[in-house]
């Protein structure tokens, strides 16, 4: 065809060929079209509250024990020595011990941590925290309660 660059049998083509913008809009178009469908995903698959509030080393131990289904009776002792790591501390009775990060910081949230069988050790109020053992199969449960908007493991002391 006459006019037509490299032969090309698509009348238009020679127009659009020679305007590199174009390219770089539709380009532009199909990018952003392909990141808001990857960001409509991400907010359909919520990320839940056992995510959102236990500290990823509590979550790490906590699914190790998990995997294991941790019968202390037939274990014979050693759950803290096998579980425990230099920032989570776990005891013979399955507990680890944590922070708990309480909004609002009352008498009757804390209470009802207890229902739980959460073995409170100490409360900060000022802090808005109480420091506790909680049962490994129960950690699931309690960052699923309202008030609760942190779990992590206490400040230990390094070594020099």
């Amino acid at each position: 065809m006459a006019g037509d660059s490299g032969g090309n049998k698509c009348p238009g083509w020679s127009r659009i060929a020679h305007r590199p913008g174009l390219f770089v809009f539709i380009g532009l178009v199909i990018l952003l079209c392909g990141c808001s469908d990857r960001g409509s995903q991400r907010s359909d698959r919520e990320v839940s509250p056992y995510a959102q509030k236990v500290s990823s080393s509590i979550r790490s131990v906590v699914e190790q024990m998990a995997a294991e289904e941790i019968d202390p009776a037939a274990f014979g002792g050693g759950l803290s020595q096998k579980y425990s790591t230099s920032l989570v501390k776990v005891d013979e009775e399955r507990g680890i011990q944590c922070y708990i990060v309480l909004d609002p910081f009352d008498r009757e949230r804390i209470d009802s941590l207890q229902t739980y069988s959460v073995r409170i050790e100490r409360e900060e109020g000022t802090l808005q925290l109480v420091q506790a053992w909680v049962p490994y199969d129960a950690m699931r449960l309690i960052s699923e309660l309202p008030f609760v908007s942190r779990v992590q493991p206490p400040d230990y002391p390094a070594p020099r």
